[in-house]
């Protein structure tokens, strides 16, 4: 067998892989989709029933046809959910946590049923209450089964993540080996790979990262997609036959070089997490990149591939949330996060410090925790109005219990958490600023009772 026939039996296999791969990159796509709309839907699962949980309490404690409607409403729409659940592709595991739910949710129907009854007929408090524990423990357990089924659905998702990632890059070498190959055929033989080299060039066009090759021996550039020209501010033909020197300062041609030259001597696949590099008109932008060889049939490097991905934004927003979290952590007033229910997501070190309870004991919990009969009840009115409206609230005329039964006055802000770009659409989360103004408090009433015994004594 000739090298021409060779490289042809070689081009055939390489682009038959590249179809597998390709079909590969939709399958992992359409895994990632499905299994985080799975993630999102148990959520909404566990939401649903712990809602279903607070509605119950809420009954027993006073009665009434409001939570009773409440839940039914729940209830019908968590019944939809499990009815259209996405169970096809469910493993073992995630089929076995669905019908626990499923077997959950149905004796929660008939256990609220019966716990209804007893309550409109006056029944046995000691069954009312054994009814109540037994709704709680089930709705815990369903509850709980959700978040794993959701967790469950959210690793599925980056697993196959990571598997695209590997796809996307795998694809990207054999599109480059056709290339490569093409450019190693004859004339004759490269005519016949034309179309297949058309369409290798698309996918290599349209992927969003930059891709170049250099030559092994000068590193200068060969080959360069439409990304690569937007992130470095280049045409292509401006890049072809120059190197690292020719667009970047020298210390960073240096080091590019550098790496370039460890590259090629292992024949690894190398992955650079992070680098800076300079660019014509985007400024500094920071690049994961990932460098290999491409050897000849007699196993030299010929060529250097590399695939940089801008994560600058990223880079710029991680940095950004870093501070916000350290901030929220040293803060000296309590911060709490909770969802539109007031169920508590995040408490900071001084919110729990202020109130005693350690963070695990209260994510999940209702913010009522807190919850004093000193409050006046206007002020609860206000509150629940605000936050219906979806506005800021704040007042200092709170009083909150701790863990250990003390009370204290307290300062509250509240704040709604909506998408940037949706301003006037439903809140995702409340952020409450916590201060302990007791002292404050105390000056304040002692000041007013001293000008009040003042006043009457002068009258007198």
């Amino acid at each position: 067998m000739n090298k021409r026939t060779q490289l042809r039996a070689g081009m055939i296999v390489t682009t038959t892989l590249i179809t597998i791969f390709i079909c590969m990159v939709f399958y992992c796509v359409v895994v990632v989709s499905r299994s985080y709309k799975q993630q999102k839907i148990s959520e909404k699962m566990a939401e649903l029933s712990f809602q279903l949980s607070l509605l119950q309490s809420e009954f027993v404690q006073f009665s009434g046809e409001r939570p009773k409607s409440q839940w039914a409403s729940v209830y019908a729409s968590l019944q939809i959910i499990l009815d259209d659940y996405p169970r096809s592709e469910l493993s073992q595991t995630q089929e076995l946590l669905f019908k626990e739910i499923r077997e959950a949710t149905m004796q929660q129907k008939n256990l609220f049923e019966e716990l209804v009854r007893n309550v409109d007929e006056g029944g046995n408090a000691t069954i009312i209450r054994e009814l109540n524990n037994q709704l709680s423990v089930i709705a815990q357990t369903g509850t709980t089964n959700a978040l794993e089924l959701a967790e469950l659905g959210r690793q599925q998702a980056e697993h196959a993540t990571r598997w695209l990632s590997f796809v996307i890059v795998v694809l990207g070498l054999l599109v480059l080996g056709v290339s490569v190959g093409s450019y190693l055929l004859s004339d004759a033989i490269a005519s016949s790979l034309l179309s297949a080299t058309l369409f290798l060039d698309a996918i290599i066009e349209n992927i969003p990262h930059m891709i170049f090759l250099k030559d092994a021996k000068e590193l200068r550039f060969v080959r360069f997609n439409r990304a690569g020209e937007k992130l470095l501010g280049y045409d292509r033909k401006d890049l072809i036959g120059k190197n690292d020197y020719d667009f970047f300062p020298k210390g960073q041609a240096d080091a590019f070089t550098q790496k370039d030259h460890k590259v090629l001597q292992s024949g690894k696949l190398t992955d650079i997490p992070c680098e800076a590099i300079d660019t014509r008109e985007n400024g500094k932008r920071f690049l994961h990149t990932k460098k290999i060889a491409i050897r000849d049939a007699e196993g030299k490097p010929q060529f250097l591939l590399g695939i940089s991905e801008d994560i600058t934004e990223r880079m710029v927003q991680e940095e950004d949330l870093r501070k916000y979290k350290q901030a929220v952590m040293s803060s000296s007033d309590g911060i709490i996060i909770t969802d539109p229910q007031s169920i508590i997501l995040f408490v900071n070190p001084a919110w729990t410090h202020l109130n005693g309870y350690c963070a695990a004991e209260v994510v999940g919990k209702s913010v009522s925790i807190l919850k004093t009969e000193k409050t006046s009840q206007k002020i609860y009115a206000n509150l629940r109005k605000a936050m219906h409206v979806g506005e800021a609230f704040h007042s200092d005329d709170f009083v909150n219990r701790r863990k250990d039964g003390s009370e204290y006055n307290a300062d509250l802000t509240i704040y709604p958490v909506r998408k940037e770009e949706e301003e006037e659409e439903e809140v995702l989360y409340w952020v409450g600023i916590l201060a302990d103004v007791t002292s404050r408090k105390t000056s304040e009433t002692a000041k007013t009772e001293f000008i009040s015994l003042a006043s009457h004594q002068l009258r007198t």
